[in-house]
């Protein structure tokens, strides 16, 4: 290999005409300038040769190159790596400085789209049936697995689990049966386990082989995707499909917080993410806990009018970041009937692979106290808080760790007694589920100073731009964490503040401060922006409504999204409605009768609920006319005659009344005539093996 030695790198860097150009390092001529020399070398290059030119040369003076190009204003910019970054040799220092800008990363790029897996990405199974994953989980062993749909598997025939390339998916390009089959290239990515479709043993469910009735809760649709190669990362995330045209369906996601195993509320909003469908959202309908005829199978879940469709099976079903199940079965929307979709439920699913559990994306706790780096007093506590859907702390040492169990989202533990420098890690923690570490470096000194907590103030506020205050050392550098962080320091008498702004909920803050490098216990508050109370504005106070005009409706203004709950002196249920666009409305069940009534209202949003804000009214009493006595006539019956419809005696008296029906019982079952699995005939798939593929 010839040797070189290192020339203007940065200045061969151009753009030209929409085309980047790189000048390839040469030997420089003695009597040529470092422009001349550029200018020559750019002459010489195409943009398709430069960048292999230039790395070939970065590499060749020990620089591990993770991008070059220009800035916005044109400059030239290299981006190495960390490890890179240490070769201080005159060569690599020399070409180093002939860029602009020098970027470090902490390690080499790699591919995020091709084996990062997110739960709605589709699949292959043994090149003959398409489906969608759900979301990832843990074995009971503690491997990384993924969850589907029972029926994927072929009643237990199918084996391998293939990736399929994204853009080429149904979601993205329109669907058509059996299309989308081109496969990603990462190539194994696990094979199926555990898997069941109906009943025990992928039986019919509801009834045993000879039609006797069964235990209902055995019917289910789950599968266990296992064995997943080294290569790939199972993401506790649904992608939401909008990435799809890079092939990345990680680049966008929605992660998954918890796993509520419980029916869903009718009535509300659930997404789904599958690979013919996209991301799409519904509404939960009809049954939240039932079963439904699949095909020839039984399945326990709910129903909803979620778009889905063949190849959507063991797509992910969930709200917000909770999971909910997977996509099981469904019946397409036509001219009079909706989308009718139905899902297997991880409620009773789970129940049918113990042991298992759904992946959980945990933030990483907050350390509170003391700040790190800080120098610290044999014994002193270590505190901080961990996020809502963590159950436990970890710590760690270089030389062992525990659990830390948390109070009311809080953990604390007590520093060494020991003097030395130490450092912890700690991680939040919800079964096998973990966060990313965060860690603690401080000095224990055993005649360490001690400076005491600062005070914090409670705020509770309906401004949304507000100021956290407090006391403390005057100088001290005060610190805020939790869910609101921030620095000050204490002024000339004693008080700090942080301003904020924060939208309606709650929220839980620490502070700590530091005075000479030494940091005190944190202080806990707490901070809540409410919301004003609802305006009442269908009945101006003190009116008087005539009986014929007495309200049948009240409504008002308020946040929207926020819960209006109205209250009516003399009824004793409150009555409650949803702000849209500011504006409710509470539909009274009848007219109010004749009376005074004091109404009040107050709204909640986020959890927080507002003041009350209330107004009297009355309603007349309609005036009674005079009611005339008739003037006997011969005509009229006499009591005890037998026509006095009064006389039990008389004939057909106590007829013409309801007839005692009695009263019957019916059970439910869903069972969906023309339902289907996800299932569609498959077209011909061109891959490496020429076999029909079909979508389940």
């Amino acid at each position: 290999m010839t040797k070189r030695r290192p020339v203007a790198l940065g200045a061969a860097v151009t753009i030209g005409f929409g085309s980047l150009f790189f000048a390839s390092p040469a030997l420089a001529e003695e009597s040529n300038t470092d422009a001349e020399q550029q200018a020559e070398l750019a002459a010489s290059l195409t943009a398709d040769e430069a960048p292999v030119e230039v790395y070939d040369a970065l590499a060749e003076v020990g620089i591990e190159v993770a991008a070059v190009g220009v800035d916005a204003n044109g400059a030239p910019v290299l981006v190495e790596t960390e490890a890179s970054a240490q070769n201080s040799t005159a060569a690599a220092e020399e070409t180093r400085a002939e860029f602009e800008t020098v970027l470090t990363i902490s390690e080499a790029l790699e591919a995020y789209a091709a084996t990062d897996v997110a739960g709605g990405a589709g699949y292959l199974a043994d090149f003959s049936g398409f489906c969608s994953i759900g979301f990832a989980a843990w074995s009971p062993s503690g491997d990384p697995v993924l969850l589907s749909a029972g029926h994927c598997t072929g009643d237990g025939t199918l084996s391998e689990v293939e990736l399929v390339l994204p853009s080429v998916q149904p979601a993205v390009t329109g669907y058509a049966p059996g299309t989308g089959g081109e496969l990603n290239g990462t190539g194994l990515l696990g094979t199926f386990g555990f898997s069941q479709f109906g009943g025990p043993g992928n039986s019919v469910g509801l009834i045993d082989s000879e039609g006797n009735p069964v235990d209902a809760d055995d019917a289910t649709d789950i599968a266990v995707i296992e064995n997943i190669g080294d290569s790939f990362e199972l993401l506790p995330a649904v992608t939401d499909w909008t990435t799809a045209l890079d092939d990345d369906l990680a680049a966008s996601t929605t992660p998954i917080k918890t796993a509520t195993l419980a029916d869903p509320v009718l009535g509300s909003t659930i997404e789904k993410s599958g690979r013919t469908t996209g991301h799409t959202t519904g509404e939960v309908q009809g049954i939240v806990d039932g079963w439904a005829a699949i095909e020839d199978r039984w399945v326990r879940g709910f129903q909803s009018n979620v778009l889905a469709a063949p190849g959507d099976s063991g797509g992910a079903v969930f709200q917000g970041t909770n999971a909910l199940g997977v996509i099981s079965g469904g019946s397409p929307a036509d001219e009079e009937n909706e989308q009718f979709t139905w899902t297997s439920s991880l409620k009773h699913a789970l129940t049918h692979i113990p042991g298992y559990e759904i992946a959980l994306d945990i933030d990483a706790p907050v350390i509170q106290s003391p700040s790190d780096g800080a120098v610290v007093a044999p014994g002193t506590t270590i505190s901080g808080s961990a996020p809502s859907n963590a159950t436990a702390v970890s710590s760690s040492t270089g030389f062992g760790g525990g659990e830390i169990v948390l109070t009311d989202g809080n953990w604390s533990m007590t520093a060494p007694t020991e003097p030395g420098d130490y450092t912890y890690s700690f991680t939040a923690r919800n079964g096998k589920s973990s966060s990313e570490s965060v860690s603690l470096s401080f000095t224990v000194e055993a005649e360490a100073p001690l400076v005491d907590a600062p005070t914090i103030n409670d705020v509770s506020s309906t401004e949304n731009d507000i100021e956290i205050t407090g006391t403390g050392i005057v100088g001290a550098a005060v610190t805020l964490s939790g869910d609101v962080t921030g620095t000050a320091t204490v002024d000339a008498d004693g008080n700090w503040s942080i301003p904020a702004t924060l939208e309606i909920g709650k929220y839980d803050v620490s502070a700590t401060q530091t005075v000479e490098d030494v940091t005190s216990p944190a202080a806990t508050g707490s901070v809540t922006i409410s919301p004003v109370a609802p305006a009442i504005t269908s009945i101006v106070p003190g009116t008087v409504f005539p009986l014929a005009e007495a309200p049948s409706a009240i409504s008002g203004i308020g946040h929207d999204g926020a819960t209006v709950v109205l209250d009516v002196s003399g009824d004793d249920t409150p009555y409650t409605a949803t702000v849209v666009d500011g504006a409710w409305t509470v539909e009274l069940p009848a007219p109010l009768a004749a009376g005074s009534y004091v109404v009040t209202a107050s709204q909640n949003f986020n959890g927080v609920g507002s003041a009350t804000n209330s107004l009297q009214f009355s309603v007349e009493t309609a005036p009674v006319p005079p009611t005339p006595t008739p003037e006997p006539t011969p005509e009229d019956p006499t009591p005890g005659s037998p026509t006095d419809p009064t006389d039990p005696s008389a004939p057909g008296a106590g007829e013409g009344g309801l007839a005692n029906t009695g009263d019957s019982t019916w059970m439910l079952m869903t069972g969906l005539a023309g339902s289907f699995v996800l299932i569609a005939g498959g077209a011909v798939l061109y891959l490496a093996r020429r076999r029909q593929a079909v979508e389940l």
